[in-house]
């Protein structure tokens, strides 16, 4: 499938704490070893992981990072 979905592997986000200040966003919880075999396996040839980050569908709590695979299309003006 052409738009599959692939989350990050080693990355757990979460809406903020009841009560956090505004400014809180989130969190993000990283597990050191599966998020650098994640990375290194889906770095851009810019060297960059993008994400989109979403709310999850049965947790309305808890966010998942999915593989922002975009890339513009080159207009052959380079």
């Amino acid at each position: 499938m052409a738009n599959e979905k692939v989350y990050g592997k080693g990355f757990y986000g979460k809406l903020p704490r009841q009560g956090a200040p505004d400014y809180v966003l989130g969190t993000l919880n990283i597990k050191v070893e599966d998020a650098i075999t994640f990375l290194k396996e889906n770095a851009n040839s810019s060297g960059y992981v993008n994400f989109d980050i979403l709310k999850q569908k049965k947790d309305e709590n808890a966010l998942s990072l999915v593989l922002n695979t975009y890339e513009p299309k080159s207009n052959g003006s380079n």
